[in-house]
């Protein structure tokens, strides 16, 4: 069953390879594939920036990039893009240093099949995707911890109404503040020395009431 639908951008210069990679995503019955293709780097760096990828697929040796250069200069310009290197090079210490440089996943085209290409593909596009959310998360987690810390500092309040003033100069009630900047909730009751000073006005409202 198709539950995902990625954006793969080829950057790859033969036409026999892009229609082997058009050809096998169209077989797929874990994701659906919507396929685009640069047949240079400088090509390919324009189509990402216009229509951004999940997933790149990027040919090392380019008309206009020599194989130990592409990947590097790819980045320059889309350092976040999730990118699987196809390279026609059988060399495991070449596959190691290009993940270390933050490729996906290295494919060796005299090895590539349906199979193995589009497990890269959907790995390389979750593992991006998976990426993306612990930085949300963690900059959330941040953007609370700052709240607290200010929270912990001094509050401008007022001495009389005990409203306090938000940043952006409104003021608001200090449960209201305080229910904004940490997700508190509050639950209201008197306490005792308070319940004394209003008793009898409670009273009161209670015998008109029967």
């Amino acid at each position: 069953m198709k539950t995902r639908s990625i954006h793969v951008l080829l950057i790859e210069d033969s036409k026999m390879q892009r229609q082997f990679v058009a050809n096998s995503l169209k077989t797929s019955t874990r994701a659906t594939f919507k396929v685009s293709c640069a047949a240079t780097l400088h090509e390919g760096i324009q189509a990402m920036t216009q229509s951004p990828a999940d997933v790149v697929l990027l040919d090392l040796m380019l008309p206009d990039s020599l194989e130990d250069k592409t990947l590097a200069r790819f980045q320059e310009k889309h350092p976040a893009a999730a990118v699987v290197v196809l390279t026609s090079t059988d060399d495991d210490s070449l596959g190691q240093r290009l993940v270390e440089a933050g490729a996906q996943d290295y494919l060796v085209k005299s090895e590539v099949n349906t199979r193995t290409l589009i497990r890269a593909i959907i790995y390389a596009f979750e593992r991006r995707r998976n990426e993306a959310e612990r930085l949300r998360l963690s900059r959330e987690l941040d953007a609370s911890i700052e709240k607290i810390h200010t929270l912990h500092g001094l509050l401008p309040i007022c001495s009389y109404c005990k409203n306090v003033r938000e940043d952006t100069g409104y003021w608001s009630k200090i449960e209201a503040y305080i229910s904004s900047n940490t997700g508190a909730v509050f639950t209201h009751g008197i306490c005792p020395q308070c319940f004394e000073k209003v008793k009898k006005e409670i009273v009161a409202a209670n015998c008109k009431a029967a």
